[in-house]
């Protein structure tokens, strides 16, 4: 059985981590989420409308809408291992 993905904890972790804060954008490339949308979670972040965990949770909710089934935890790891191996976090 696979794992589902339990996005408040998941969210807790990015925030604690300034490598994601610093690396928003291409995280959400890595994860296909539209420029646009990005961009309107990004400009509220940065004029202070939304927190750091509403901007992750908005990411995390756009790929999973993208999927034609419900991700897995595995499926966004293997994500997230190519992204750090891109960003040499």
């Amino acid at each position: 059985m696979a794992a589902q993905i339990n996005i408040k904890e998941l969210v807790k972790l990015f925030v604690e981590d300034p490598n994601m804060i610093q690396n928003r954008y291409c995280f959400s490339q890595e994860l296909g989420v539209l420029l646009a949308d990005f961009k309107q979670f990004d400009d509220q972040y940065k004029f202070g409308v939304i927190s750091a965990e509403e901007l992750f949770n908005g990411i995390l909710h756009k790929w999973i809408s993208k999927q034609s089934e419900n991700p897995t935890l595995r499926e966004l790891l293997e994500l997230l291992v190519g992204f750090k191996d891109l960003e040499g976090m």
